[in-house]
């Protein structure tokens, strides 16, 4: 019973594909991870809060309108939920709102 050099190269060969599998599998869970999870960033503006991944964002505003001048009694802001993938924007839900102080 002698053991020839093709049966110990098929095994070695299937360890070393599934070697490789593992190891193709490992770096596209990684890529995934890397493009679809999110880092959340908080914004000082009133509220703003950006969900940013590589392939996508999603941000919910709160804030000060800029563009409006501002009056004591009178302020607009922005308020809604704005949804981008890959740079171009897929949802624009934002509202200008205006609120009043009422002394």
């Amino acid at each position: 019973m002698t053991r020839t050099t093709t049966s110990r190269r098929c095994t070695i060969t299937g360890k070393n594909k599934s070697r490789k599998k593992l190891w193709v599998l490992l770096a596209v869970i990684l890529l995934v991870v890397v493009l679809l999870v999110p880092v959340p960033r908080h914004y000082k503006d009133g509220g703003t809060v950006e969900y940013h991944a590589v392939l996508y964002q999603v941000i919910f505003w709160h804030t000060l309108a800029t563009d409006e001048k501002n009056t004591y009694s009178l302020n607009y802001y922005y308020d809604g939920t704005e949804i981008r993938i890959l740079g171009f924007t897929v949802y624009d839900g934002v509202e200008k709102w205006e609120y009043r102080y009422d002394d």
